[in-house]
């Protein structure tokens, strides 16, 4: 398309409105671009972090 990598169905349909003046529903523009050869993408999960925390300071107890 120009250049991004991942849309919505809903964006690739405003710039068909815009351009040529024909409106489309989510599904077909879904349908349309499958035929195209785009595959729908989903995000990859995020994981937490798998960085060890810090250890906690020591207090010396009173008159050590």
């Amino acid at each position: 398309m120009d250049g991004v990598v991942r849309r919505r169905r809903t964006d690739p349909a405003a710039k068909v409105r815009t351009e040529f003046g024909v409106t489309l529903a989510e599904r077909p523009m879904g349908e349309m671009l499958r035929r195209l050869g785009f595959r729908r993408l989903s995000a990859r999960p995020q994981y937490p972090s798998h960085v060890a925390p810090k250890p906690r300071a020591r207090m010396r107890p009173p008159g050590a």
